[in-house]
């Protein structure tokens, strides 16, 4: 129908390929314009592939994908943002714990994509651990994810980057956001993540973000506990 626009032969699309799978179906977009998916899709893609057959796993595709995430999360309850499957085989313990601790914070998909027979012992260890935070985090009420976004712009000096050559590779100049906060029931997450390629020290103030009162913390990784009022503190080394 040449009179429809662009947008509205897209929806009209989408919505019969929503029809036809049925109320029970859960409709991922991916390479889809986000804001004509809203209300026909339950999700869509929000960044680039992270692994590609003739290319390792590295860093530069863990970046980009937690960057997307952090920009997009607002999304959500509207859409889910789906910043593309966790992958941790090939990376660095650090950075291995760095990338499954922010594939958790998206809110309403959380997929894999490694092999896990085929992962080393270590490696499918830390899927076990963080595998009980799951069901949690799909409890959690919409609208009290990411309660406390930090600001991406806080820094005047480091800006938005231009347009790389390199396709699907943002530059290493825009921080990714250290604190990330969700909440369900009477559990609450908090990731604290260093994206930067020096140690730098974290630090939350809990009572500010809302989190009031003594709380029993457990390290997911290593399970160490700990009792925690009014501020958290960790040390964290480069990419952890």
């Amino acid at each position: 129908d040449s009179t429809k626009t662009s947008i509205e032969a897209y929806r009209e699309a989408m919505t019969a390929i929503a029809g036809a799978a049925g109320p029970d179906a859960y409709i991922l977009a991916c390479g889809a314009p986000i804001l004509p998916s809203i209300g026909i899709a339950h999700g869509i893609r929000i960044g680039p592939d992270v692994a590609f057959y003739n290319l390792p796993l590295e860093w530069r595709y863990v970046k980009a994908e937690v960057l997307n995430l952090a920009t997009r999360h607002f999304l959500w309850p509207a859409i889910a943002p789906d910043p593309d499957a966790a992958l941790i085989r090939d990376l660095p313990e650090n950075e291995a714990r760095f990338f499954l601790s922010a594939a958790l914070m998206a809110p309403g998909i959380f997929a894999i994509g490694d092999n896990l027979p085929a992962l080393p012992p270590d490696r499918l260890d830390f899927y076990r651990r963080v595998a009980r935070l799951i069901p949690l985090l799909y409890d959690a009420t919409p609208g009290t994810q990411f309660n406390a976004v930090p600001n991406l712009f806080e820094h005047p000096a480091r800006i938005l980057p231009k347009t790389n050559l390199e396709p699907y590779i943002v530059p290493g100049s825009f921080p990714i956001p250290p604190v990330w906060i969700r909440k369900a029931g009477d559990t609450t997450i908090v990731t604290l993540l260093n994206g930067e390629d020096t140690s730098q020290s974290v630090q939350v103030d809990l009572e500010a973000r809302g989190i009031k009162g003594r709380w029993n913390v457990e390290e997911i990784f290593s399970g160490e506990k700990s009792m925690v009022t009014k501020t958290l503190t960790a040390d964290l080394s480069p990419r952890e």
